[in-house]
């Protein structure tokens, strides 16, 4: 426990365990106001040896066939000659270099890694440089993230909640040719009762550096998560985009007061109740899914049932029985399968 006004301090270690970019978070969670407050931690691990390579990891990012490279410095750390035994990586990465069969004391040389992917996706590998000396070998990692030339975007298609039986605003979609070349698109077509395609913008050619944009509809005719996908083929190939929406029912969702305070309690005993009222404002039955209180030194009881209907409501009581002293803080939280969900009230609290 930390007085008022007081501090503390915690120290952290950073142990690497090779050439690596290391990062992490520090996490401090407490009952006071504000909820977990976290700090983020980064370091750079060396590992130690006749020979260092520089920098420490190598990370890509393009398309399908479009080829990168980036350097890495080698500095021989002694004050002796190093002979270089052997440099090896693996596809999709390769590497040349300049570097001498001995490297000469405090001396430099350079290796040119290339990545050239083939696929979509992620790539991984090492850059591994043998020689006579402590420490061989030095090892890197080397990452590749890869998207393919042409690609709809967005590539998850959000649609966000809709009544159910209502169709929702248009949104739009596109199709994206960041390559050289012309590319011929087939048919746009969706999968998923609630999508459909309202406009269609996109011909059956795309130019290079060109996109095309269509628009979409999500109908939903169930209550819940939904998922579709939205495909097309360039050159052949198949290409598809994620469509996501949720049917929600055509009840609202209102809760009052917006937050309880219980004042001073002591520790071990229980408050009286105070009440807060769930109230379905839409013209539809309102279907309850949670009622919930955190943390334990809060508690909750009511008489909402499984569902409202439309104006009804129904009282949720709360309690506070403190186990520790101080300001506490908590919060109650509704979830309905209506619009405005999920709702919550802000709970607080003095144990004595």
């Amino acid at each position: 426990m930390l007085s008022p006004g007081a501090a503390c301090r915690i120290a952290i270690v950073f142990v690497p365990s090779g050439n690596q970019n290391a990062n992490g978070t520090l996490t401090v969670n407490s009952f006071g106001p504000g909820g977990p407050q976290t700090a983020n931690l980064l370091g750079t691990g060396v590992a130690s040896g006749d020979l260092e390579l520089s920098p420490v990891t190598l990370a890509f990012s393009g398309y399908v066939n479009d080829t990168q490279s980036q350097t890495v410095t080698v500095t021989n750390n002694t004050q002796n000659a190093v002979p270089i035994t052997g440099i090896q990586t693996a596809l999709p990465f390769s590497q040349t270099s300049t570097c001498p069969s001995s490297l000469g004391p405090a001396e430099t040389c350079q290796i040119t890694v290339t990545w050239d992917p083939t696929q979509p996706g992620w790539s991984s590998g090492t850059l591994q440089v043998f020689y006579t000396g402590s420490g061989s070998p030095q090892i890197i990692s080397l990452t590749g993230s890869a998207q393919t030339i042409v690609q709809f975007y967005p590539t998850l298609l959000q649609f966000g909640t809709q009544i159910v039986n209502t169709s929702g605003p248009q949104t739009g979609m596109g199709i994206d040719n960041y390559g050289n070349s012309t590319v011929t698109l087939g048919k746009v077509t969706v999968s998923g009762n609630a999508f459909s395609i309202a406009s269609n913008g996109c011909g059956s050619t795309l130019q290079a550096y060109y996109g095309c944009g269509l628009e979409l509809v999500f109908t939903p005719t169930t209550i819940g998560a939904q998922t579709g996908s939205i495909s097309v083929t360039v050159n052949g190939a198949p290409l598809t985009a994620t469509l996501q929406g949720t049917g929600i029912s055509s009840g609202v969702e209102s809760l009052s007061p917006a937050n309880l305070d219980f004042g001073s309690q002591i520790i071990g005993t229980k408050s009286s109740p105070q009440y807060v009222t769930l109230s379905n404002m839409g013209n539809g039955a309102l279907g309850i899914t949670g009622i919930s209180v955190s943390p334990s030194f809060f508690s909750q009881q009511h008489n909402c049932g499984s569902s409202l209907a439309a104006g009804a409501s129904c009282t949720i009581a709360v309690w506070f029985a403190p186990k520790l002293k101080g300001m506490l803080v908590g919060s109650l939280t509704v979830q309905t399968d209506g619009s405005g969900s999920p709702q919550g009230v802000s709970l607080s609290g003095t144990g004595q």
